[in-house]
């Protein structure tokens, strides 16, 4: 029947887990002016009609997701093992090819894409379509996006979603990828495939017309954002593209290989340019195979600075790309960059299942002819020896030379950009004179001044699971994992305790980050640093409320990164009571980004729900300024080296290594040494503080107003190991999932939080559940969400096995891609304490949701319309009384006002406590 599959047996460092995905060639390229938008339609509508076969594969344990793009439709699914291919492979059979599209599925999930294009409709998703449309004025991918137009959306009929599905949805028009463990049994997989697919109807074959690009314009196209003429932050990408050449030979490889240590040199030189100019200047260059666009796009993004201060950056691009393209790099950097490349491709052995299928979708949709990581590797180094500096050069023209020329497609933002001021500011560029760009060097030279060198120290080395740790003679906590992560990184993260219950204000780790961004500018090597900042939606297991962390990679060696935190450290050590001359550079920068910053609308309202949440604190919540001077360094300083910890990740020889690199800089003396002063130790306010507040509404004009946010939350009666609330999490938003979208049929995007403080002395933690979905549906989705929290009471067995199976294959996946979550491994238990858990702990964590004497929540709506009901509950601890608990739904034919009456009588007898005092229940009326 023409179905085309393609088999990867691939040994996934984390685990045994499977990806089966179907990928049909259809996507938003395809359709006709009156279809934008119809394939994702009918992505959802296929997907979510399969109830059955997305059950039958919950059952092994298996996840699955559908996702659609400008070139295809892709059906996903990841279980555990082999075991259940056959409950995927059928799920895959019914979305792909025999979905039903029933009148009730493709209505629900119309509203489904309705929300999810308001949800869209913000700033930045406008500016990333005007830059699209930019690159591409001459073709519909500039136009034709993938989440469609809400208007078309709204017209189809049930009968053109059948259509579409019909002529799209074809054996012959897709392609089955399965990558995994499949312990060697190619030939098992061939026949559950045959068994499976074998006797899908054929039916015809559609025909895609190519997209048409103009490769060679004769003027170059600029374009700059007229909604962004009051601020004065500037930003700016420089475009150009070519079409993708096919890799399939050897002389490919050559031209290709040449042309990825051009990309590296203009990358590096680019960097060091932006770094040493007076005014802040953030500066990308990249060129990518883009399956999105289906061609070759080379970009240089200048940012984080004025107007300006960005015409600046663009002239320092040209004149690195101008260099590149005219003047041979010498051999010795040629051989270095190809070195990286080679590692790059060496790394992907140790690459996940998800990561090598993804890869295999993507060279294969661009025309690549797929190799094996270990002959990939083989045949860049042997082509990286026979590369010349002549060819790099060649290679440079062929990728940066439209940026320089009438190829070039501009996409600008701030006031103050014009045409002739962004040619100009090139042309300045390329012609300046001088002494060519340097590149970044290729380790830190010498930033601590002479290192004496100290004698080996024998390290007792502890080992827990895949972590290996040690205390320095200074005191300093080490652990070190033995993974390549990134690929050619090694990284590493400093902490300590401070974070934000420190400085009393997440505002402090902000300006922190932009003095690690200046400091970039003497640190000459190949490294990279932030520092984290602080914010409420917090992953379970996230910890910057109780640590300052600074994370660095470094891509050519551990000593590098660590001289490079070491003099971080030592220069914040230095600088005393101000604090580094750094800060103002950092206060400058964040003072010109501050003015194009807007809040979105689950920051406003997390920002408004923990103020109801902790009305004592500004802990958690977003920062309104930039904080001081001596605040900065007061979150930037510790008291005694011994309370620094840092974890390392990467492709050691052995962890001996790791540890003799840190011995070198941390162990011979101590930066800080002092006595742990007697302080208070600061604490998440206790869950007594979670106090009920008035339901409050957001107005944001400038958003769509067709989407709203229903925000709960509350403190938690006891604190639960980490392990067990990200179980919670999961079966949390199982249930959300099951309740709002299968049960009631709303239009929702549904997820359920906890942060658990990482220290037992800091508080006890609190949840939240956010929920984006449409204003009219917003009252009952605050009482279908509370009603799921109310029922989270008896976990089954099967619940919790498909939790673990889940939790630990998404872990599985982050540990294979960046190993970078020891703070997870080095907790008592590790990952092995997921697969302990029991019902009753998960339980006993519900059980701790509904305990708090008071919670809170927030109903936020976005738009100037004034046609949501607001529905506040005193509580949602379990009601006392019998009979006290009265949900009405809406009657299934009520319309227009009789709709809106409906729903507010329903959130009217909502379950309250027995107390007359506490029964009473704000409701806003529904105005039309």
């Amino acid at each position: 029947n023409g179905l085309q599959y393609v088999i990867q047996d691939h040994k996934d460092v984390g685990g045994q887990a499977v990806h089966a995905t179907l990928e049909v060639h259809v996507g938003s390229r395809d359709e006709s002016a009156g279809e934008q938008g119809m394939a994702h339609l009918v992505e959802h509508a296929a997907f979510m009609g399969c109830d059955r076969s997305r059950a039958a594969l919950a059952t092994k344990g298996g996840q699955s997701n559908a996702e659609t793009d400008y070139h295809h439709v892709s059906f996903e699914t990841v279980i555990p093992n082999a075991a259940g291919l056959g409950e995927a492979l059928g799920l895959l059979r019914q979305a792909g090819f025999e979905a039903e599209l029933s009148k009730d599925v493709v209505e629900r999930e119309r509203l489904v894409v309705l929300r999810e294009k308001a949800q869209m409709d913000t700033h930045d998703y406008a500016q990333e379509c005007a830059a699209l449309e930019a690159l591409h004025s001459e073709n519909v991918l500039g136009t034709q996006f993938p989440i469609g137009s809400s208007h078309l959306v709204q017209g189809w009929t049930v009968k053109q979603v059948k259509d579409f599905y019909k002529k799209w949805f074809r054996p012959a028009n897709s392609t089955l990828f399965i990558v995994g463990d499949l312990a060697g049994r190619d030939e098992d997989v061939i026949s559950k495939i045959e068994q499976t697919f074998g006797d899908v109807e054929v039916g015809v074959a559609p025909v895609r017309k190519p997209v048409h690009h103009i490769w060679s314009p004769k003027t170059p196209t600029i374009r700059i954002d007229p909604q962004s003429e009051e601020s004065s932050v500037g930003r700016i990408t420089l475009m150009s593209k070519q079409p993708v050449h096919p890799l399939r030979t050897r002389l490919d490889m050559r031209r290709y290989v040449a042309e990825d240590i051009a990309i590296r040199a203009v990358a590096s030189r680019l960097q060091r340019a932006s770094r040493a100019l007076e005014v802040p200047v953030v500066a990308e260059a990249d060129c990518l195979d883009s399956i999105r666009e289906g061609c070759r796009v080379t970009s240089i993004r200048i940012g984080g600075t004025t107007v300006d201060g960005a015409k600046r950056g663009v002239s320092q691009a040209a004149r690195v790309v101008e260099d590149v393209c005219s003047s041979p790099l010498d051999e010795e950097e040629v051989m270095a960059l190809g070195q990286e490349y080679v590692k790059g491709l060496a790394d992907m052995k140790e690459a996940s299942s998800a990561e090598q299928l993804q890869m295999l979708m993507d060279l294969l949709l661009l025309g690549h002819t797929p190799v094996a990581p270990p002959d990939a590797t083989k045949l860049a180094t042997e082509t990286v020896r026979e590369v010349t500096p002549a060819e790099v050069m060649e290679g440079a023209r062929r990728v940066f030379g439209g940026l320089l020329d009438e190829r070039l497609r501009v996409y600008a933002t701030g006031r103050g950009w014009t045409q002739s001021s962004i040619l100009k500011a090139i042309d300045n560029g390329v012609r300046e004179k001088g002494p060519r760009p340097q590149p970044l060097a290729l380790h830190c030279h010498h930033l601590l001044g002479h290192q004496e060198a100290s004698p080996p120290r024998v390290l007792d080395i502890d080992k827990n699971g895949e972590v290996y740790s040690t205390r320095l003679a200074t005191g300093v906590k080490v652990r070190v994992v033995q993974s390549s992560g990134g690929p050619g990184n090694y990284r590493m993260r400093v902490r300590w305790p401070g974070g934000a219950l420190k400085g009393r204000s997440s505002a402090h780790a902000a300006v922190a980050s932009h003095v690690l961004a200046s400091q970039w500018q003497k640190a000459d090597g190949n490294v990279d640093a932030f520092m984290k900042e602080h914010s409420l939606s917090e992953p379970v297991m996230g910890q910057s409320l109780e640590w300052t962390e600074i994370s660095v990679s470094g891509a050519k060696g551990v000593e590098a990164a660590l001289e490079f935190v070491k003099f971080v450290l030592q220069t914040q050590v230095e600088a005393g009571a101000e604090g580094s001359a750094h800060v103002a550079k950092a206060l400058a920068s964040l003072e010109a980004l501050e003015s194009g910053r807007e809040l979105s609308i689950e920051r406003e309202g997390l920002d408004r729900l923990v103020g109801s949440m902790y009305p004592h604190t500004d802990v958690l919540r977003e920062p309104k300024g930039l904080g001081q001077v001596r605040e900065v360094t007061r979150e930037l300083s510790w008291g005694d080296d011994s309370l620094l910890e840092i974890d390392m990740v990467g492709d050691f020889s052995s962890p001996q290594e790791a540890f003799a690199a840190a011995d070198k800089f941390f162990g011979a003396s101590k930066m800080m040494e002092d006595e742990p002063k007697a302080e208070t130790a600061p604490t998440l306010p206790s869950v007594a503080d979670s106090w009920t507040d008035d339901p409050q509404r957001v107005s944001m004009p400038k958003v769509a107003n067709d989407r709203a946010l229903v925000l709960l939350g509350g403190g938690m009666g006891k604190r639960p190991e980490w392990q067990v609330a990200l179980l919670a999490e999961e079966i949390l938003n199982s249930a959300l999932f099951k309740r709002l979208r299968e049960e009631a049929r709303l239009t929702y995007d549904a997820r359920g939080s906890f942060l658990v403080p990482d220290r037992p002395n800091t508080g006890t933690g609190h949840w939240t559940v956010a929920v984006h979905t449409d204003p009219a549906d917003a009252t009952q989705c605050a009482m279908e969400t509370l009603r799921v929290v109310r029922e989270q009471r008896m976990v089954d067995d099967s619940s919790l096995a498909r939790a673990k199976a889940a939790v630990m294959g998404q872990l599985s996946q982050l540990q294979t891609a960046n190993a970078f979550i020891m703070a997870m491994l080095d907790k008592p238990g590790g990952l092995d304490r997921i697969q302990q858990v029991t019902p009753e702990e998960v339980e006993a964590v519900f059980k701790a949701m509904r305990a708090g004497p008071r919670s809170a929540h927030v109903v936020v709506a976005e738009g100037e319309a004034r046609n949501l009901c607001l529905v506040h509950l005193s509580t949602i601890a379990p009601p006392r009384k019998k009979g006290a608990e009265a949900i009405v739904k809406p009657k299934a034919k009520a319309k227009g006002k009789a709709k809106s009456k409906a729903r507010a009588k329903a959130a009217a007898t909502a379950s309250v406590e027995g107390d007359p005092q506490e029964a009473d229940v704000l409701i806003e009326a529904c105005k039309s």
